[in-house]
């Protein structure tokens, strides 16, 4: 219960920003990863150093790129980046920015 009422606090705080006009155009979403052993890079590139790897069913809070990766943040707020190829969005929470999503997270 309390998951669920932090997430529509969330998503209230999220759309008075977006209403406000203070975001820009990013779409997070709650993320279901489709693979096991997912790496998690430093960087947005396959090249990028591993940092962790997520399995098979795990749900994270994330950003769609548009570069076919996508974005979150490690528990120590810094981004990282796995490719958008190996995941399955369960939701849309909203279109935003992706300071928004450190929000969320933090």
């Amino acid at each position: 219960m309390q998951n669920h009422c932090q997430r529509l606090l969330c998503l209230l705080c999220i759309n008075f920003l977006l209403f406000a006009g203070i975001a820009n155009a990013q779409t997070i979403c709650i993320a279901e990863i489709a693979t096991n052993n997912l790496n998690v890079r430093a960087a947005p590139s396959a090249d990028a150093e591993v940092v962790t790897q997520l399995n098979e069913g795990q749900q994270i809070v994330a950003t769609l790129l548009n570069d076919g990766w996508a974005m979150t943040y490690a528990d120590n707020n810094v981004p990282v980046y796995f490719s958008a190829e190996f995941i399955n969005v369960v939701s849309e929470i909203v279109t935003t920015g992706p300071d928004l999503l450190n929000l969320i997270t933090e």
